[in-house]
Protein backbone atom coordinates (compact mmCIF):
# COMPACT_ATOMS: atom_id res chain seq x y z
CA UNK A 1 0.00 0.00 0.00
CA UNK A 2 1.55 3.48 -0.84
CA UNK A 3 1.72 5.77 1.95
CA UNK A 4 2.11 9.86 1.78
CA UNK A 5 2.69 10.82 5.40
CA UNK A 6 3.38 14.20 6.29
CA UNK A 7 6.14 15.72 8.94
CA UNK A 8 4.02 16.39 12.05
CA UNK A 9 7.10 18.21 13.73
CA UNK A 10 6.08 20.66 10.67
CA UNK A 11 2.72 20.47 9.55
CA UNK A 12 1.74 20.93 13.24
CA UNK A 13 3.75 23.11 14.70
CA UNK A 14 1.48 25.58 16.11
CA UNK A 15 2.23 28.98 16.84
CA UNK A 16 1.16 30.24 20.37
CA UNK A 17 -0.88 33.93 20.84
CA UNK A 18 -0.27 33.34 24.64
CA UNK A 19 2.08 31.14 26.22
CA UNK A 20 1.26 30.11 29.65
CA UNK A 21 3.75 28.89 32.54
CA UNK A 22 2.15 25.63 32.89
CA UNK A 23 3.99 23.48 29.68
CA UNK A 24 0.80 20.88 30.27
CA UNK A 25 -2.03 23.50 29.90
CA UNK A 26 -0.06 25.16 27.09
CA UNK A 27 -0.27 22.03 25.02
CA UNK A 28 -4.04 21.59 26.33
CA UNK A 29 -5.10 24.74 25.20
CA UNK A 30 -3.45 24.92 22.20
CA UNK A 31 -5.15 25.03 18.60
CA UNK A 32 -5.05 22.42 16.41
CA UNK A 33 -4.01 22.81 12.42
CA UNK A 34 -4.98 26.65 13.71
CA UNK A 35 -8.66 26.20 14.50
CA UNK A 36 -9.23 28.25 17.39
CA UNK A 37 -12.21 26.08 18.72
CA UNK A 38 -10.60 23.37 18.55
CA UNK A 39 -7.83 22.31 21.11
CA UNK A 40 -5.83 19.69 21.85
CA UNK A 41 -7.38 19.04 24.88
CA UNK A 42 -11.48 18.90 23.36
CA UNK A 43 -10.41 17.22 20.65
CA UNK A 44 -8.07 14.41 22.64
CA UNK A 45 -9.52 14.02 26.26
CA UNK A 46 -12.83 12.87 25.30
CA UNK A 47 -12.88 9.88 23.11
CA UNK A 48 -14.91 7.03 23.37
CA UNK A 49 -12.09 4.30 21.82
CA UNK A 50 -8.85 5.77 24.46
CA UNK A 51 -9.98 6.29 27.87
CA UNK A 52 -8.66 7.60 30.89
CA UNK A 53 -6.23 10.42 29.35
CA UNK A 54 -2.99 11.45 31.13
CA UNK A 55 -0.77 14.90 30.82
CA UNK A 56 2.28 15.33 31.99
CA UNK A 57 5.70 16.94 31.51
CA UNK A 58 8.30 15.32 29.86
CA UNK A 59 12.16 14.98 29.83
CA UNK A 60 12.93 17.48 27.02
CA UNK A 61 12.85 15.81 23.11
CA UNK A 62 15.25 17.97 22.23
CA UNK A 63 18.65 19.66 22.41
CA UNK A 64 17.62 23.09 23.82
CA UNK A 65 15.44 21.53 26.69
CA UNK A 66 12.42 22.78 25.66
CA UNK A 67 9.56 21.55 28.26
CA UNK A 68 7.78 18.55 26.53
CA UNK A 69 4.75 17.31 27.14
CA UNK A 70 2.98 13.53 27.02
CA UNK A 71 -0.11 12.38 26.78
CA UNK A 72 -1.12 8.72 27.10
CA UNK A 73 -4.58 7.13 27.03
CA UNK A 74 -5.81 3.51 27.31
CA UNK A 75 -7.04 2.16 24.31
CA UNK A 76 -10.17 0.33 23.43
CA UNK A 77 -9.38 -3.05 21.83
CA UNK A 78 -5.92 -2.21 22.17
CA UNK A 79 -4.88 -5.73 23.74
CA UNK A 80 -6.88 -7.44 20.60
CA UNK A 81 -5.27 -5.46 18.17
CA UNK A 82 -1.84 -6.22 20.05
CA UNK A 83 -3.31 -9.67 19.09
CA UNK A 84 -3.77 -9.52 16.05
CA UNK A 85 -0.44 -7.94 15.04
CA UNK A 86 1.32 -10.37 16.98
CA UNK A 87 -0.44 -13.12 14.81
CA UNK A 88 0.66 -11.51 11.45
CA UNK A 89 4.13 -10.69 12.20
CA UNK A 90 4.36 -14.52 13.15
CA UNK A 91 2.64 -15.22 10.01
CA UNK A 92 5.15 -13.14 7.91
CA UNK A 93 8.20 -14.38 10.00
CA UNK A 94 7.35 -18.36 8.99
CA UNK A 95 7.06 -18.36 6.09
CA UNK A 96 10.76 -19.11 5.14
CA UNK A 97 11.47 -21.83 7.57
CA UNK A 98 7.98 -23.06 6.98
CA UNK A 99 8.91 -23.45 3.55
CA UNK A 100 12.60 -24.84 4.27
CA UNK A 101 10.83 -27.85 6.50
CA UNK A 102 8.13 -28.35 3.30
CA UNK A 103 11.32 -28.95 1.36
CA UNK A 104 12.76 -31.16 3.58
CA UNK A 105 9.58 -33.17 4.53
CA UNK A 106 9.46 -33.72 0.57
CA UNK A 107 12.87 -34.51 0.20
CA UNK A 108 12.37 -37.63 2.85
CA UNK A 109 9.67 -38.47 0.99
CA UNK A 110 10.63 -39.05 -1.92
CA UNK A 111 14.04 -40.01 -0.97
CA UNK A 112 12.58 -43.86 -0.89
CA UNK A 113 12.19 -43.30 -4.97
CA UNK A 114 15.54 -41.70 -5.39
CA UNK A 115 16.92 -44.62 -4.11
CA UNK A 116 15.34 -47.33 -5.65
CA UNK A 117 16.09 -45.42 -9.16
CA UNK A 118 19.71 -45.02 -8.51
CA UNK A 119 20.15 -48.70 -7.61
CA UNK A 120 18.28 -49.25 -11.04
CA UNK A 121 20.62 -47.13 -12.83
CA UNK A 122 23.04 -48.81 -11.40
CA UNK A 123 22.11 -52.35 -12.18
CA UNK A 124 21.64 -51.30 -15.77
CA UNK A 125 25.00 -50.31 -15.92
CA UNK A 126 26.31 -53.30 -14.60
CA UNK A 127 24.62 -56.09 -16.56
CA UNK A 128 25.79 -54.21 -19.75
CA UNK A 129 29.43 -53.95 -18.58
CA UNK A 130 29.06 -50.24 -19.03
CA UNK A 131 31.46 -48.69 -16.07
CA UNK A 132 30.66 -45.57 -16.68
CA UNK A 133 29.59 -43.54 -14.13
CA UNK A 134 29.35 -46.69 -11.80
CA UNK A 135 31.58 -45.09 -9.36
CA UNK A 136 29.54 -41.80 -8.99
CA UNK A 137 26.16 -44.00 -9.00
CA UNK A 138 27.83 -45.57 -5.65
CA UNK A 139 28.89 -42.69 -4.10
CA UNK A 140 24.43 -41.60 -4.39
CA UNK A 141 23.21 -44.33 -3.24
CA UNK A 142 25.21 -44.78 -0.05
CA UNK A 143 24.11 -40.49 0.37
CA UNK A 144 20.63 -41.43 -0.11
CA UNK A 145 20.62 -44.45 2.30
CA UNK A 146 21.78 -42.10 5.04
CA UNK A 147 19.96 -39.23 3.90
CA UNK A 148 16.40 -40.23 6.08
CA UNK A 149 18.66 -39.62 8.99
CA UNK A 150 20.40 -36.59 8.36
CA UNK A 151 17.08 -35.05 6.83
CA UNK A 152 15.21 -35.89 10.53
CA UNK A 153 18.12 -33.95 12.18
CA UNK A 154 17.13 -30.63 9.71
CA UNK A 155 13.99 -30.67 10.46
CA UNK A 156 14.01 -31.32 13.78
CA UNK A 157 16.68 -27.96 14.16
CA UNK A 158 14.57 -26.25 11.72
CA UNK A 159 11.55 -26.61 13.93
CA UNK A 160 13.70 -26.35 16.82
CA UNK A 161 14.48 -22.76 15.56
CA UNK A 162 10.88 -21.91 14.42
CA UNK A 163 9.52 -22.67 17.69
CA UNK A 164 11.80 -20.21 19.37
CA UNK A 165 11.31 -17.39 17.18
CA UNK A 166 7.65 -17.68 17.55
CA UNK A 167 8.30 -17.72 21.67
CA UNK A 168 10.05 -14.51 20.89
CA UNK A 169 7.51 -13.06 19.38
CA UNK A 170 4.96 -13.72 21.42
CA UNK A 171 6.87 -12.72 24.44
CA UNK A 172 7.20 -9.00 23.20
CA UNK A 173 3.72 -8.75 22.34
CA UNK A 174 2.83 -10.04 25.91
CA UNK A 175 1.02 -6.83 27.04
CA UNK A 176 -0.80 -6.07 29.83
CA UNK A 177 -1.66 -2.44 28.96
CA UNK A 178 -1.86 -0.61 25.78
CA UNK A 179 -2.09 3.34 25.32
CA UNK A 180 -1.86 5.64 22.22
CA UNK A 181 0.64 8.25 22.98
CA UNK A 182 1.38 11.55 21.93
CA UNK A 183 4.18 13.79 22.44
CA UNK A 184 5.11 17.89 21.87
CA UNK A 185 7.57 20.06 22.22
CA UNK A 186 6.83 24.03 23.90
CA UNK A 187 8.58 27.13 22.36
CA UNK A 188 7.24 29.76 21.42
CA UNK A 189 4.72 26.95 19.45
CA UNK A 190 3.48 23.76 20.41
CA UNK A 191 5.24 21.35 18.36
CA UNK A 192 3.49 17.57 17.86
CA UNK A 193 6.81 15.49 17.56
CA UNK A 194 4.87 12.08 17.51
CA UNK A 195 2.28 9.88 17.70
CA UNK A 196 2.29 5.98 18.67
CA UNK A 197 1.17 3.11 20.56
CA UNK A 198 2.85 2.21 23.48
CA UNK A 199 2.93 -1.91 25.04
CA UNK A 200 2.87 -2.52 28.66
CA UNK A 201 4.05 -5.96 29.85
CA UNK A 202 3.91 -7.52 33.30
CA UNK A 203 7.20 -6.42 33.89
CA UNK A 204 6.84 -2.82 33.59
CA UNK A 205 9.16 -2.99 30.63
CA UNK A 206 7.78 -0.67 27.62
CA UNK A 207 7.80 -0.83 24.01
CA UNK A 208 6.74 1.67 21.63
CA UNK A 209 6.08 1.76 18.23
CA UNK A 210 5.80 5.33 16.45
CA UNK A 211 3.60 6.50 13.42
CA UNK A 212 3.59 8.99 11.12
CA UNK A 213 -0.20 10.35 10.86
CA UNK A 214 -1.51 12.61 8.07
CA UNK A 215 -2.90 15.21 8.85
CA UNK A 216 -6.69 14.14 8.26
CA UNK A 217 -6.08 12.39 11.31
CA UNK A 218 -7.53 14.85 13.34
CA UNK A 219 -10.42 15.72 10.91
CA UNK A 220 -11.27 12.15 11.16
CA UNK A 221 -11.02 12.13 14.90
CA UNK A 222 -13.28 15.40 15.05
CA UNK A 223 -15.94 13.89 12.64
CA UNK A 224 -16.00 10.69 14.47
CA UNK A 225 -15.72 12.37 18.36
CA UNK A 226 -17.32 15.67 18.20
CA UNK A 227 -19.25 15.47 15.19
CA UNK A 228 -20.49 12.10 15.20
CA UNK A 229 -24.03 10.25 16.64
CA UNK A 230 -23.40 8.22 19.60
CA UNK A 231 -23.99 4.72 17.49
CA UNK A 232 -20.92 5.92 15.51
CA UNK A 233 -19.08 6.69 18.36
CA UNK A 234 -19.46 3.58 19.88
CA UNK A 235 -18.20 1.76 16.70
CA UNK A 236 -15.61 3.68 15.49
CA UNK A 237 -11.93 2.19 16.16
CA UNK A 238 -8.51 4.07 16.18
CA UNK A 239 -6.66 1.06 14.41
CA UNK A 240 -9.53 1.37 11.91
CA UNK A 241 -8.56 4.43 11.34
CA UNK A 242 -5.07 4.28 10.69
CA UNK A 243 -5.58 1.36 8.44
CA UNK A 244 -7.93 2.53 5.80
CA UNK A 245 -5.97 6.04 5.72
CA UNK A 246 -2.81 4.04 4.92
CA UNK A 247 -1.33 4.82 8.24
CA UNK A 248 -0.60 0.78 8.80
Amino acid sequence: MKKTLISLAVALAIPLSACGTDPVETVKNAPVQSQEELTYSSLLDNRTFCTNPQWAEREPLDTQNNPAVELRCTLLNGLDFMEKEKEARIAYKRKRPDQHIEKLRFNLENNPANLAYLREMLAKRVATNNSYGVDDLKQQIESAIGAPERIEKKIQEAEADLAKMIQTIEENYNYTRVEEVYKWTVTDRVTLNSVGIAGTHASGEEGFKEYALPLKLFEIIKAQEIEGDAEDKDEFHYFTLLTENGVM
